[in-house]
């Protein structure tokens, strides 16, 4: 069908805006979504600062406070969000205006009604400087969405066997689904027997979001997300579509007055007198603005005369004030109460703790301790929440002690209750009580003090009654070297036997002697059998090893006479001394008549403490040395080739340089004459030879914590083709070892004759034990302890949090890292939550006579049983009833129940809303066309002051807008239709208004 027009309609109402895209046709099923939920309460983000300083003018501050999109509501023509911007400007210059980019100008910083994303803000002041900034909407949870598939379109015009599904998405499942604006919701997404028409369609998931399908525009079927059912026959209709004012008390609102079906051209009006034509240069509708809020009729006129009325209201959208009072729950009772108090809005209020649930009643009684969730509805479906909180009357108890002094039986404990019925007893044995709140001439120990009240409930405390005389006396050995070889030695008296000692505040153990440790400064902990504790501090030193600087005579020409002397530093007396790597000392620290050549000089003291340092001796007069022999190196490698070292002696290699080293890489004969400062020479040669070999690398010495796998694979420095590797196994050709324990270990590769071996030591360190137990599903408000303690480790959870243990009050996976001295151990759990089963039947409803009803209170892992003992989840009505179910889980039982009535769909009216009684033989009599047999009819017309202008017994005759042979004036009359349906037997009335034209 080809469209009429495709038009944009913008309803500016005050400080809120809408935008819909309409495209007219003019026959047409068009499946809308309306967005109806519940307002969950905003998220006042703190003020934000924004300036900007322009010219010698005071410069511009900008406070702004942002409230989170967490709820919409759709009034019949579009949806609106509660999100918030208020900017409060400070220095500049009075009156400012503020201009939210892309969406409106105002002379006020509120801009209510505003759905999530991001906005540009601009403040300029008087003197017409100005600052801007961005600001973000955000939403507080995730908004659901829903399309359509599966269509059928309806045969005929009259015929009823059209059909689509609706399928959800986002959100939070599990989803409902409404066709007739949010009144009814069901779980199956499949809608049957339709006829042509118009359906609001509605999806609402578990959180009580809803969404719509094209907030912005509308759709047909022969196009991507397209419905259109096909018809020959649509009336003449008027579609009026409303906005909202931007407070209580403002007239901005609007109202968009369209046409469908007739004849163009069209004029329209809403209050049928005052005509317009279509405006933006369209046939399509007209535009009345600065409207109160209120219900309004909106009137097309078509080329031929003939008038259609619509009807729609303009919502006063007013934030809801909310407050609540509570009463405090008996203990272990479940008797407290919230009354919840609305302002503002539009009465009368409705109230809700489920977001489900309304009551007329703003009083939720029976309520247990506990925080809830309150929730207003106002007339126009504008909703706000809060939390309230149940406070328990359990009675409490507190404790306050004097300490027992050496054993003098003179402590005490003194309570204090609070809470709870007077009057209290109390007891420090759990079965002696008394009226008195004090116990005295007590004896150091631990108690436990018990409150009962009147009502016989009872609270208890631990108290721990000290004796202030326990002593702890501590010895120590201090370290030497910088090793672990400390001790503390401990020893309690005045306590009561058998002691326990603690070096780090929570581990306690009857060894009063702690070994192996390094220096610092320890706190122990001495605890006696009556659990009395005390604290003393000790530091342990620590005793350096020497230290030594090193002096050399070198030795004559004839190789003799040379000598080392160290000069030691530091370390515990008496010091020895050796030149031979320690295998002989002696307390003199000078060494003569020694040969040239190199020495390994160590300083020893009397804690076994040690310091080496290696000297290379000078020979005088000949240099004699030694290049090494011929030597094979790897391709690619080179060879360090040295000469004794020394400052006076000069080098001539056979190229003619005159360092003391010479770097070798390629094949040839190397030779070198070194010559001392007495003229003294000596030369020697070597030969180098290049063989091809990669050089790798297994890496440096390391530890590897225990449980981990170790991978050590070698990192050539060229292609490794045709080499031949081999482990310290003995296995050959594998590309990496997998280490499982401590050792030496070592790979070697080789080429021919040349091979090369690279070595690496690994050690092992313990990885900590952790376990958080199976994953698990609790009920709602349940909570899981997780432990994960272990001695001198550090955590790191999921959240970042850092102690030993956490407690689960929410779905999610819970994972622990803990490291002790390096390694580490990762667990994980998964906790999920299940509730009380959600069932929502469809409300009373009422069906044809042939139609069938299934009834589905389907609900994870649950049990069924229905009024007729059935348990299963769905039930099949197919006759008028009350149907009840109640459903079962782990965690408890919820009932829903459906009232079920039928009646003849087959009589079906259609009653004209005007008619033009011109005599030009095209709708000059008003008449209902019906497809009923009636056994009575009568028909009434009143006009506005209640006059009876016309009746009629007999279905074929109507009314020609005369009375008593008088023309009646232009108007609005009201018609009254009473008949008895000859199928049912049932008396039914109608009624509405009719439009006469003239």
């Amino acid at each position: 069908m080809t469209p009429v027009k495709n038009y944009i309609i913008i309803v500016a109402s005050g400080a809120n805006r809408f935008i819909t895209k309409r495209t007219k046709y003019c026959c047409k099923f068009i499946l809308f979504l309306a967005f109806l939920s519940n307002f969950i309460p905003s998220a006042l983000g703190s003020p934000v600062l924004f300036t900007e300083n322009s010219g010698t003018f005071a410069s511009i501050t900008l406070s702004v406070t942002v409230s989170n999109v967490s709820s919409n509501f759709f009034n019949g023509s579009g949806v609106f969000y509660n999100g918030s911007i208020n900017i409060v400007p400070s220095g500049g210059t009075a009156p400012y205006s503020f201009n939210l980019v892309n969406w409106y100008q105002q002379s006020n910083g509120y801009f209510p009604m505003l759905p999530p994303g991001a906005y540009t803000a601009i403040v300029t002041d008087a003197n017409g400087q100005s600052v801007d900034t961005v600001i973000n909407v955000g939403s507080l949870y995730p908004l659901p969405s829903v399309n359509f598939s599966n269509v059928v379109l309806p045969s005929s015009c009259n015929s009823a066997d059209g059909s689509f599904m609706l399928i959800g998405s986002g959100g939070t499942a599990p989803y409902y689904y409404s066709i007739d604006g949010g009144v009814t919701f069901t779980t199956t997404n499949l809608f049957t027997n339709l006829r042509q028409g118009n359906y609001v369609c509605i999806l609402k998931d578990a959180n009580g979001l809803l969404a719509e399908i094209g907030t912005s525009y509308q759709l047909l079927i022969n196009y991507p997300n397209i419905l259109f059912f096909n018809c020959n026959c649509c009336p003449f209709m008027a579609d009026v579509v409303a906005g909202v004012t931007s407070s209580c008390s403002n007239n901005t609102g609007e109202i968009d007055v369209n046409a469908t079906g007739g004849t163009a051209p069209f004029l329209f009006s809403i209050d049928g007198v005052n005509y317009y034509p279509g405006y933006y240069g369209y046939a399509g509708g007209w535009r009345f603005t600065n409207l109160p809020a209120g219900l309004y009729q909106g009137y097309a006129k078509d080329a031929t005369g003939a008038v259609s009325i619509g009807t729609t209201a303009i919502i006063s959208y007013c934030n809801i004030g909310i407050a609540w009072v509570g009463v405090d729950a008996s203990c272990k009772q479940s008797n407290g109460s919230l009354t919840v108090h609305a302002t503002n809005g539009t009465p009368p209020y409705l109230f809700t703790m489920d977001g489900i649930h309304y009551q007329t009643d703003s009083t939720f009684s029976g309520l247990s301790v506990g925080t809830y969730s309150l929730s207003v509805k106002d007339a126009n479906g504008v909703t706000n929440s809060s939390k309230g909180t149940v406070f328990d009357k359990c009675p409490k108890v507190t404790a306050t002690e004097t300490d027992e002094t050496c054993g003098q039986k003179n402590g005490s404990i003194t309570a204090t209750g609070y809470k709870g019925t007077i009057p209290y007893q109390f007891s420090i044995d759990g079965i002696n009580f008394q009226p008195g709140n004090m116990f005295t001439r007590l004896v150091s120990g631990i108690y436990k003090l018990t409150l009962r009240d009147a009502n016989g409930f009872m609270d208890s405390t631990m108290v721990t009654v000290k004796n202030n005389c326990l002593q702890l006396s501590l010895s120590t050995t201090n370290t030497t070297c910088g090793n672990s070889n400390g001790s503390i030695n401990a020893l309690s008296s005045n306590g009561t036997v058998p002691y326990q000692y603690s070096i780090d505040g929570l581990n306690f153990v009857p060894n009063n002697a702690f070994n192996n440790l390094v220096a610092g400064t320890y706190t122990l902990t001495a605890r006696d059998a009556n659990g009395l504790i005390k604290d003393s501090t000790v530091t342990i030193s620590d005793a350096p090893g020497p230290q030594a600087n090193i002096s050399t005579t070198p030795a004559s020409c004839t190789n003799t006479g040379g000598s080392i002397t160290i000069n030691a530093l530091g370390g515990t007396a008496p010091l020895s001394f050796s030149a031979d790597d320690g295998n002989s000392f002696y307390s003199n620290n000078v060494f003569n008549n020694l040969d040239s050549g190199q020495y390994i000089a160590v300083t020893k003291d009397a804690n076994g403490c040690s310091f080496s340092d290696t000297i290379r001796l000078a020979a005088l007069p000949t240099p004699r040395f030694s290049l090494g022999n011929d030597t094979i190196i790897c391709m690619g490698q080179s060879l360090l080739i040295s000469a004794p070292d020394s400052p006076s002696y000069s080098y001539q290699w056979q190229d003619n340089s005159n360092g003391h080293e010479y770097l070798a890489s390629a094949n040839g004969l190397y030779s070198v004459k070194v010559t001392n400062g007495y003229g003294c020479s000596y030369s020697d040669t070597i030969k180098l030879s290049l063989h091809p070999l990669p050089v790798f690398s297994l890496g440096n010495d390391t530890t590897v914590c225990n449980g981990h796998a170790y991978y050590l694979t070698p990192k050539f420095n060229s292609p490794s083709n045709g080499l031949v590797n081999t482990w310290s196994d003995g296995i050959t050709g594998k590309p990496s070892f997998l280490v499982s324990a401590p050792g030496l270990y070592w790979m070697q590769s080789s080429d021919g004759g040349c091979a090369f071996r690279d070595s690496i030591t690994v050690s092992y360190k313990p990885s900590p034990t952790v376990g958080l137990g199976n994953d698990t599903t609790l009920c709602d408000g349940q909570t899981l302890f997780l432990n994960a303690s272990n001695n001198n480790s550090t955590y790191l959870w999921q959240d970042g949090s850092t102690s030993p243990s956490f407690t689960v009050s929410g779905p999610g996976a819970y994972s622990v890292k803990v490291d002790e001295n390096g390694c580490d151990t990762s667990v994980s759990v998964v906790v999920k939550y299940i509730d009380k089963p959600i069932v929502n039947l469809v409300k009373d409803t009422l069906l044809c006579f042939t139609q069938l009803l299934t009834l589905d209170a389907g609900y994870p892992n649950s049990t069924y049983l229905w009024q007729d003992g059935s348990t299963q989840p769905i039930f099949k009505v197919s006759q008028a009833g009350t149907y009840t179910v109640q459903v079962t889980d782990v965690c408890g039982t919820t009932f829903d129940s459906s009232l079920v009535a039928y009646e003849n769909c087959a009589c079906n009216f259609y009653v004209p809303n005007g008619f033009t009684p011109n005599g030009d033989g095209v709708n000059d009599v008003f008449l209902p066309k019906f497809q009923c047999l009636f056994s009575s009819y009568l028909m009434k017309i009143y006009n506005r002051w209640g006059q009876l202008v016309f009746a009629s017994s007999r279905p074929d005759i109507g009314w020609d807008g005369n009375l008593a042979s008088q023309r009646q004036p232009t108007g609005t009359y009201v018609w009254e239709l009473t008949y008895k349906d000859s199928l049912t037997g049932k008396d039914m009335r109608k009624s509405g208004t009719v439009v006469l034209v003239r």
